[in-house]
């Protein structure tokens, strides 16, 4: 007998959220999305399995996968990014299609005994039902107190196979946690909500060597790596003591994408209105001159530019305090 996909979404659906409107649809997107089908896939997802003992869907037996396949499930399902499109999920069997479960009852007080059963249905579909039974009964499993419920479930399990572990309280948590990925906590993006939603999308590759994630489109996390354009070219050096003693004006162009600035500066005739511009190259010029000139002096001079403004009068290097500089001597407590 076939699972339909109605029976998924029911199991998937969180009790508090039953009578949501909308619910059902959201609950099934969600699910096609976590397990890597195309958009409205799952009935045809669910056609390929069949159940003749109808333990998957009966509300009466909890049906626990292997260990391994347990973990696998919660490695390739919560280690994955939100929004980046799900590799399907048949991949994780690595084409194993026969699969070996413990079918136990759902009540502790229940006489009917645990047994192995082989079936060709997927796990996911088995962590899907069975947790969906779980959260029915007992919610999360989660906290103090369901202790007593998680510790029977490892007891009864061991107890059915008669030697080993074929549960843990981890595997419970790694179902749990795989459980509420599918149903919850993931991310559907609205490109995936079409029917050409195999060709929009991108699937992340298996490939050791990738090395960036690829980017999504159309509202979703894009994740890429570039560099600034900024970071190819190296800072202006500083000029050396000879350079400064150059006249400013014969300096030739340092770099050849300055060249044309640099003719077109030298060509164009002088503006008249624009005199201010030649006395500050006259007074740079002049500077670097009695520097030059005066600095075995210990004379600092200013020219006649600044010798016009009263409030400037020269100093000599002698008369600076140069253990106590002048922003030590500022204020330094800030004010609103």
């Amino acid at each position: 007998m076939a699972i339909c996909a109605a029976e998924i979404v029911a199991y998937m659906t969180h009790p508090a959220k039953v009578n949501n409107p909308g619910i059902s649809i959201q609950v099934r997107n969600l699910v096609e999305w976590t397990w890597g089908l195309g958009y409205n896939h799952l009935d045809k997802h669910l056609s390929e399995f069949d159940d003749p003992l109808c333990v998957f869907t009966d509300n009466s037996l909890i049906v626990i996968p292997d260990q391994d396949v347990i973990r696998e499930l919660h490695r390739s399902t919560c280690g994955l990014m939100p929004g980046v499109r799900r590799p399907h999920i048949r991949k994780v069997y690595k084409g194993r299609t026969s699969f070996e479960y413990l079918v136990i009852p759902v009540d502790s007080w229940n006489p009917l005994p645990g047994r192995l059963v082989l079936s060709e249905v997927p796990p996911h579909i088995a962590v899907a039902t069975t947790y969906g039974k779980i959260m029915q009964q007992w919610g999360y499993l989660a906290g103090e107190a369901n202790a007593a419920v998680r510790t029977s479930l490892v007891e009864r399990s061991n107890i059915a196979l008669g030697a080993g572990s074929s549960l843990s309280i981890h595997d419970l948590n790694f179902m749990r946690n795989v459980y509420k990925t599918w149903s919850l906590v993931d991310y559907v993006p609205a490109s995936f909500l079409s029917d050409d939603s195999d060709e929009t999308m991108i699937e992340v590759e298996d490939s050791p060597d990738t090395k960036s994630v690829p980017s999504v489109s159309n509202n979703k996390i894009a994740w890429e790596v570039g560099t600034s354009a900024s970071c190819d070219h190296e800072p202006r050096r500083r000029l050396l003591p000879h350079e400064l003693e150059q006249d400013i004006n014969d300096q030739p162009p340092t770099d050849g994408d300055d060249e044309d600035d640099y003719a077109s500066s030298v060509d164009e005739p002088v503006d008249p209105d624009n005199e201010g511009d030649l006395r500050w190259l006259e007074s740079i010029t002049s500077w670097v001159e009695g520097t030059k000139a005066t600095r075995d002096e210990g004379m600092l001079l200013n020219d006649g530019q600044i010798q016009e403004d009263p409030r400037e009068k020269p100093r000599a290097a002698t008369t600076v305090d140069l253990d106590k500089p002048d922003y030590l001597c500022r204020r330094t407590t800030r004010t609103a």
